[in-house]
């Protein structure tokens, strides 16, 4: 529901590749939620694409403050992961302050952002290398 509300329409491919579920377990949801009479679908050319009927269902899952958002939680978990196994791999006692800052600092300015930009999830680290990091 989340990614139909986020996005105007869906195929179960997108669906699925952005949900990391199997098309065709998205595909047999999306013809549930069509039959309920809640969803609909359109065929443009050899794709089936689903929206949201009504647009009273904006209203009442979104906020009007805070817009809704798709998450790739996979890739979040992922970023965060490479987080997780750097901070687990530093030991104190065997590199200084900066060696273990310019450690963080090198997978966060690659690879990390570049996850947390792809998640949805949208996340800005300074690369100002004139800071020490301590």
């Amino acid at each position: 529901m989340l990614f139909l509300l986020t996005n105007e329409r869906a195929s179960p491919r997108s669906l699925g590749r952005d949900s990391y579920y199997y098309c065709a377990t998205i595909s047999k949801a999306l013809d549930e939620m069509e039959q309920s009479g809640f969803v609909s679908s359109r065929i443009e050319g050899r794709h089936r694409f689903y929206y949201l009927i009504s647009p009273l269902w904006k209203d009442l899952f979104s906020n009007r403050e805070t817009p809704l958002s798709w998450i790739v939680w996979a890739r979040l978990f992922s970023a965060l992961e490479q987080i997780m196994n750097v901070l687990n791999g530093i030991d104190g006692n065997d590199r200084s302050a900066i060696e273990q800052a310019s450690s963080l600092r090198r997978i966060l300015n690659g690879s990390v952002t570049s996850q947390l930009n792809r998640s949805g999830l949208t996340c800005l680290f300074e690369t100002n290398s004139a800071r020490a990091g301590e």
